[in-house]
């Protein structure tokens, strides 16, 4: 029966493939077959390994842009979401044999997928903008099934650690050869973009100038923000591990500390706000979590000290935060006051004129997926190309506030059953992996009040892969726990 069903899906995919040469784009079908057959077969004897390759597809996807035409780039824009599915399909049957960890996976992704169909269907969004930005929103949703099963057992564990550490070097290579290059290297690295659409809108740019006047690093993301979050996901998926005193840990102690310092330098020379931020709050958490609690105090004052510091020396006229040449004059620009008005075309003006205008028209499911009844707001025409900037707007106005609830609720579930965890587990491996999902998603509420995490390729990817491992690690700790005699499953 099994040498049937290979034989039988060999000559269908010769077929289709024979036929896609005679098909208007068939360029593309070819190719597309083979690469879904190859990812089922892989997926089938190694999910872990065939999430790992599209995460480091998205991870170079932006370099390959700059060798490719426009249609090619449209194409490859959903190959990562057609992996993950084929994924999907290759253990659909491992996802359901998990019991309570298949349930929650399947009770978040239905709760997404609700939230996306109601309010496309009560604001009659037209079906082009509810493919479009309702895709955008649940792409990468299937990680919280797929990860549970593709990552089970602490050898897969390791895989992911060594994959990350891999990739993260190859970019931090490429950001020292754009702060040793300049110019010439951030050309080469980051493709030309020639419009913007946003619904009925299309912005011309001539290119993302990430780069003005100063050192911005960007590695092969694109932006200076994604870059700074890769790190930051891929520090917290190092740290716990290699710096706990770990036996045979899967990065060398050595090479994770040279790796952890060399993240912690590019992160500022990103000078992307958005990341430094996350990486204090995430730095903050570890050390909560840990009840370090004499470094946490040090940590909390030098962060207090530095958003004082501006009031304190009176710098509040400094230049430009956007147009910043040195890290502390974009920091601290931050406090300027041009900059908090809310009336200006700033984060401030998205944090405090818009809700009120999407609360007066829709308050419980948005406007709908996408900006196609942006107008419906009263609210100027560029408004579109800035929600990206603040997470939580961009949900209330697409979704209302069911959808910021959701979100809200499932970070804080998250977040809560990892914290518990860490607290009654007594195997150091569980303790380790609770701890960095920990701190990765206890970033995640921060890095959202300055960009849209559900929208933005890589950062939505991470976050939806460290939301399947938290249920995978949960479940089975709290199966292990039920499983022990009652004097022994206790929380400390």
């Amino acid at each position: 029966m099994a040498s049937y069903w290979r034989i039988s899906l060999l000559l269908g995919c010769s077929v289709i493939i024979a036929c896609s040469f005679f098909v208007p784009g068939g360029i593309y079908v070819a190719p597309g077959v083979v690469l879904i057959v190859a990812t089922f077969i892989v997926a089938r004897r190694a999910p872990h390994a065939a999430v790992c390759a599209t995460f480091g597809y998205l991870c170079f996807e932006q370099f390959f842009f700059t060798m490719l035409s426009a249609e090619t780039m449209l194409v490859l824009k959903v190959l990562p979401e057609l992996m993950l599915l084929v994924v999907l399909s290759a253990i659909a049957d491992k996802v359901m044999r998990r019991g309570q960890v298949s349930r929650a996976g399947i009770t978040i992704a239905m709760l997404a997928g609700l939230m996306v169909l109601t309010s496309g269907l009560i604001n009659a969004i037209p079906s082009d903008d509810f493919i479009y930005y309702g895709r955008k929103i649940l792409r990468y949703v299937p990680l919280v099934l797929i990860m549970p099963a593709a990552f089970e057992g602490q050898s897969r564990i390791r895989f992911l650690q060594r994959f990350v550490a891999g990739l993260a070097t190859v970019q931090l290579l490429v950001a020292a050869a754009q702060l040793v290059l300049g110019e010439s290297a951030y050309h080469y690295f980051r493709p030309t973009v020639e419009s913007v659409a946003f619904g009925e809108y299309v912005v011309p740019v001539a290119r993302q100038i990430d780069v003005i006047e100063g050192t911005r690093l960007i590695g092969m993301l694109g932006t200076y923000m994604d870059f700074g979050l890769f790190l930051l996901f891929t520090g917290c998926i190092v740290a716990p591990f290699s710096l706990s005193g770990q036996r045979n840990p899967a990065i060398p102690r050595g090479i994770a500390i040279g790796l952890l310092a060399a993240i912690g330098t590019c992160l500022v020379l990103t000078f992307s706000r958005t990341t430094i931020l996350a990486a204090s709050v995430a730095l903050g958490g570890y050390l909560l979590r840990q009840r370090r609690w004499l470094l946490l105090g040090a940590f909390a004052s030098a962060c207090v000290a530095v958003a004082l510091l501006p009031f304190l020396l009176n710098e509040l006229e400094v230049g430009s935060a956007e147009r910043a040449t040195h890290i502390v004059e974009r920091l601290w620009g931050t406090y300027n006051m041009d900059y908090l008005d809310p009336r200006r075309y700033t984060r401030a003006f998205l944090l405090f004129m818009v809700p009120p205008a999407v609360l007066s028209v829709s308050p419980v499911v948005g406007i709908g997926p996408g900006y196609s009844r942006m107008m419906d707001l009263n609210l100027p025409n560029w408004i579109p190309i800035f929600t990206a900037d603040n997470g939580y707007v961009s949900l209330l106005i697409q979704f209302g506030l069911v959808g910021v609830a959701l979100f809200i609720a499932l970070e804080v579930l998250l977040i809560r059953s990892l914290w518990k965890t860490w607290a009654r587990s007594h195997s150091p491996e569980v303790r380790r992996q609770t701890l960095a999902l920990l701190t990765f998603l206890i970033a995640i509420p921060a890095a959202h009040l300055f960009v849209d995490v559900l929208t933005i390729r890589y950062v939505s990817f991470m976050f939806w892969m460290v939301c399947g491992l938290a249920v995978g690690v949960v479940w089975r700790d709290h199966s292990s726990a039920s499983l022990q005699p009652e004097s022994t499953a206790h929380i400390t």
